[in-house]
């Protein structure tokens, strides 16, 4: 295994959570610090109401961030529902779907490491949460259909990325 001889400088006290209670402040974004490690919150966009959780792993320097789309399914579901998520993950180029089988749900998820910043900058911030929620909605239909209107798995993914113009 190669060794790596050069780390950066790491500030052991730095926690990035505390730059997005700033960050969530100055957009009047309501959110619950829920310790040292967690922040949570919720953004309402076209198709739901999306519950974000953001966890600082101070032992890898890394911010996992989780939103979990509501709609939850039943057991029998599950070989369904990871096989369109297998679809999706292969057309994501940032962030992946996964089964969170505890809550019978299905979430995004994206890590960023932060070793060496001294800061995150409220930019990057704003562009993992809107491509969070922009995948989120672009999805949601294929999981809503496939979930509660019992559509098969390549109809429910086709129906979701079809794009309608005009007007009816």
């Amino acid at each position: 295994m190669t060794q790596i001889i050069s780390q950066p400088k790491i500030n052991s006290a730095y926690n990035p959570l505390d730059e997005l209670e700033s960050f969530f402040d100055e957009n009047k974004w309501e959110y619950q610090r829920d310790n040292l490690s967690n922040i949570s919150f919720s953004v309402r966009e076209g198709w739901s109401l999306y519950h974000f959780q953001i966890s600082w792993k101070h032992d890898v320097h890394a911010l996992y961030f989780v939103c979990c789309i509501p709609l939850s399914f039943q057991k029998s579901q599950r070989h369904d529902i990871h096989c369109i998520t297998s679809m999706i993950n292969r057309s994501l180029g940032m962030g992946h779907f996964e089964v969170e089988e505890s809550a019978s749900c299905v979430a995004y998820r994206h890590t960023i490491p932060v070793r060496g910043l001294s800061h995150i900058p409220s930019a990057m911030m704003h562009d993992v949460i809107t491509v969070a929620l922009s995948e989120c909605e672009r999805f949601f239909p294929a999981f809503n259909l496939l979930i509660s209107q019992h559509y098969p798995i390549e109809q429910a993914l086709d129906a979701s990325l079809s794009h309608s113009c005009g007007l009816a």
